[in-house]
Parts: structure tokens; sequence; C-alpha cells
């Protein structure tokens, strides 16, 4: 009896635990920060608790956001610092960002500079990706800025909780508008949709309101009946996810505005802002299949050979 190639073998265990943790991490899980007690919980994509304390340790958290890379990134209010997590919740570095002013909301760029909103400070700062301070007032004239978003030409989006207004930079830091998105009502965290349309969550009258790519309002209430809304976030099929900051739950509505699940867990504490694992790059997905293409290249010589 021939024995099988090791190195085959040992080939095969490797793709097969990529595809598997390729595939496991193809299900984006759901974080929320606790501003409560400092902590960020875990979800699944059922709404599951997987980890009431991915991260712990932070002072009132607030922003969180993914780098390219699948590092955790969350706003200490009250320490005036970013801290950074792995994708295992491991802390990696307590003081990514610091020198902050009540930090709030937390946005990527696509170069991977990280933005953190300075609420009482009145400013964005801007850092580069290994936390060097790039420029301490990247978004000036903001007032009580919260939420942070970008949209896909790399213009800045800043909510301005103390005027209820959206403020819109070029990548740059020059404002662009001064009310991009007009009618909000103590506007905190903002989201876009894969169509380009900008939500933004009203804590004053507990609804998400949307806004076309030029700002114009399409639906002052497309998510309505919530509790202090602060965060939003989408997943990739195109969901949006809303922390209701007053009754300690997270809303789940589809495209339509549709209410389709809340989630709900004693681990909730004034939940703040929320944070979608990223996909796979496409790249990973390639390098998985040509791999496999590679792999059953070898036993199919290896059998042909065989047979002779």
């Amino acid at each position: 009896m021939k024995m099988k190639n090791p190195k085959s073998l040992q080939l095969a265990a490797a793709l097969a635990a990529a595809a598997l943790t390729i595939t496991t991490a193809s299900a984006q899980n759901i974080f929320v920060s606790n501003t409560g007690n400092g902590t960020v919980s875990e979800f699944n994509s059922s709404g599951t608790l997987i980890n009431a304390s991915f991260a712990s340790g932070l002072g009132d958290s607030e922003g969180l956001a993914f780098d390219s890379s699948g590092d955790l990134y969350a706003a200490n209010y009250f320490g005036n610092t970013v801290a950074e997590f792995n994708s295992s919740g491991t802390l990696i570095n307590a003081s990514f960002a610091s020198g902050l002013n009540y930090t709030t909301g937390l946005a990527f760029d696509s170069s991977g500079d990280l933005y953190a909103a300075n609420y009482l400070g009145n400013m964005v700062s801007q850092f580069n990706s290994s936390g060097t301070l790039l420029n301490a007032s990247f978004a000036p004239g903001v007032s009580g800025p919260v939420g942070l978003a970008f949209d896909s030409s790399g213009d800045l989006y800043a909510a301005n909780l103390n005027n209820s207004t959206v403020s819109e930079f070029n990548s740059s830091g020059t404002l662009l508008n001064a009310s991009f998105a007009p009618g909000l009502s103590g506007p905190e965290g903002l989201a876009f949709d894969s169509s380009g349309n900008l939500y933004a969550a009203n804590e004053g009258n507990g609804t998400v309101s949307e806004f076309n790519s030029g700002g114009a309002l399409l639906n002052a209430s497309f998510a309505s009946g919530l509790n202090t809304p602060v965060g939003l976030a989408f997943d990739s099929s195109g969901d949006l996810y809303v922390a209701n900051k007053g009754n300690d739950t997270v809303s789940e509505f589809n495209s339509s505005g549709t209410l389709i699940n809340t989630l709900s867990d004693p681990s909730l504490n004034d939940p703040g802002f929320i944070a979608i694992s990223p996909v796979p790059e496409p790249s990973t997905w390639a390098l998985v299949a040509a791999g496999m293409a590679v792999l059953l290249g070898l036993r199919r010589r290896k059998t042909s050979q065989e047979a002779r």
C-alpha cells in the first residue's frame, strides 16, 4: 500500500483551514460599544451573543471602526484615546491615538488613516496607520461632532450634535457644505448604503433620516420608533443596524426600512456605536481558489502516474 504524499496532505489541511476561516469570517458579526460599562459586545449575524466583552477596560466606549486588516478600534470618550484590538479581542495598543478631547465617532479613509471626532474639542483629528497624528484639526467648524462617515469619493461627513447639521469635507479637510443634510434632530450616527445614500440617526425624535448623495431628503423617517438612536451600520446585504441607547437594544431594518430583528441582551449597557466585521477581500477568495486548483492538479497528476 502506497503512502500518501505528506506535502499534499499538509497543503490540503492548510487550504481547508483557510477556506473554513474565510467562510466563517464571511458571516459578518455585529460589534456594539457599551458606553455604560466600557465594553464591546459581539453578536453573530443572527443576533445571538458571541462575546459579552469582546473588548473591555475602555472608558465609556464610543465609536468603533475596523481597519483593512480586521483590527477593531474603539474610542475612549473619557480617556481621550483610541484603543486597538486584534480580531480575537486582544488589546494591541491601549493608546493607538491619544491627545483627543472626549472622543466619539471613528472612521477610516481608503488610505488607512483614522479620523476621530472630538466632541468637546469641536474638531476631527487625523492619524496615520501607525497612530501618528497628522492633523489635530482636520475638519474645522464642526460643533459637537459625533458620528463620522466617508462616501465613495473620499469626502468626510460629520454629524454635529450641537446644531443638528451634517458637515461635508473633501479629502484635504476643506469644508464643502456646512449643512449637507437639513432637518435633523440631534444627529449622532452616520452611515452610507451601497447606493451612496446617507443615513443619520436622530437622537431627538427617535428616527433615522435618509438623504441622497446630493443631500436631498428622501425619507425623514426611514426608521422610526427608536429609543435614543446613536450608532448606525450597514451589513453587506444592505440591512441597517441601529443602537438604541435608551432601551439597551439594537434594531435591524431591511433596505425598505422594515424592522426585521431586535438584538436584546443583558450585555448591552447604553449601547452607543456599531461596527460590522468586514467581508473577506476578493483577493483572499482568489488565493484560496488558486490554492485549491493547484492541489487538485497535483492530485490528478499523482493519480495519473500511479495508474501507469
